[in-house]
């Protein structure tokens, strides 16, 4: 009994060992090595300062750039002969076509790059290549989805700056406009080429520039109403870009003199170019509470610095003050106004 018994002991070992062997040699053949696809492929390495040597392994061979930034980044490679069927952001789209590559002909790419990675995709087993990588980070990197729900907030006054390419082709920002006034945009694109777009609070277009490049500062007045706003930067090509969007305001006046008339008064103010018109206030308080009333006239024409406005049916012996501004007429018949002038006052004969 005690026989059968170590018999079976040893038949059941053989036959657990066997099954072991076997589980082993199915998980090691169904292991893919790297570079076989595009979830494991094999990394590059960038500003080694010298051409990095590989074998593609594979028919298709999988390799990828991590960046940890936007950037400035160039990719040299090159073969006696290789070939490169797609250069992908992710292991399903590509961005450019396939590529030959020969003695005579070295690939070479270089453009603005936005954090990410980067998929080069070589077809053709045994073909031997060098790759060069050189990357220079801006300084920052975009950490918001870029998507209308979840814009950057951007300040008004503020420079910003930022990167659109292969890996992040929106960039969405958000503002607040505190009151009805004009605003300078200043703008440009250091790299490649972007449309830039500022939306309502209805996404309604509300002002924009298309294919904005040239490395050269571009700038535009616009008048805002008070509200919500928000900005699409979209990568046309690759591209850096920076903007500020700054409070100019309408350009101002000052009044010169008052002089006292029977129940009038004469304003004497200085002339502002490329204002639609000017608007006067009067009243008996010199904090211009309670009763006060206004009087707005057009620009008109003048070879003088100077222009003046009658007020009339003014009280006897009373002292009056009087203060200033301009306006201009923006879209849709909205008036934008400038601050109040300095107030000078005036006792009416």
């Amino acid at each position: 009994m005690k026989k059968v018994t170590k018999y079976l002991s040893l038949l059941l070992a053989v036959i657990l060992t066997a099954s072991a062997f076997q589980m082993t040699d199915a998980s090691v053949s169904s292991v893919k090595a790297a570079g076989e696809n595009g979830l494991d492929p094999i990394i590059i390495p960038y500003n080694t300062g010298d051409y990095a040597s590989y074998t593609t392994q594979y028919r298709d061979t999988y390799y990828a750039i991590d960046l940890p930034e936007d950037g400035d980044l160039k990719i040299t490679i090159l073969s006696d002969y290789a070939y490169l069927e797609k250069f992908y952001t992710d292991s399903y789209n590509f961005i450019d076509a396939y590529e030959n590559i020969s003695t005579n002909k070295p690939y070479v790419a270089h453009f603005t790059a936005t954090a990410g990675r980067y998929y080069l995709y070589f077809y053709g087993a045994g073909k031997n290549f060098k790759i060069k990588t050189e990357f220079s980070g801006f300084g920052f990197k975009d950490e918001f989805d870029d998507v209308y729900e979840n814009p950057k907030m951007y300040s008004l006054g503020t420079e910003a700056n930022g990167a659109v390419g292969y890996t992040d082709e929106y960039d969405w920002y958000k503002f607040e406009i505190p009151e009805n006034d004009k605003y300078k945009i200043s703008y440009i694109a250091n790299t490649g080429y972007y449309d830039f777009n500022i939306l309502d609070n209805d996404l309604n277009s509300y002002w924009y520039d298309i294919s904005v490049k040239g490395n050269e500062l571009k700038t535009a007045n616009c008048y805002f109403l008070k509200g919500t706003y928000y900005i699409k930067i979209v990568g046309g090509r690759k591209a850096k870009y920076k903007f500020t969007i700054a409070r100019t305001g309408v350009t101002p006046t000052a009044i010169k003199k008052v002089k006292a008339g029977k129940k009038s008064a004469k304003v004497t103010f200085k002339k502002v170019d490329d204002v639609t018109g000017y608007q006067i206030r009067y009243s008996t308080n010199k904090n211009f509470k309670g009763k006060v009333k206004t009087k707005s006239f057009a620009q008109g024409y003048s070879s003088t610095n100077n222009l003046y406005a009658t007020i009339k049916k003014l009280k006897k012996n009373k002292t009056y003050y009087f203060q200033i501004r301009t306006f201009e007429e923006g879209r849709s018949g909205n008036y934008y106004y400038s601050d109040w002038s300095n107030t000078k006052r005036v006792k009416v004969r």
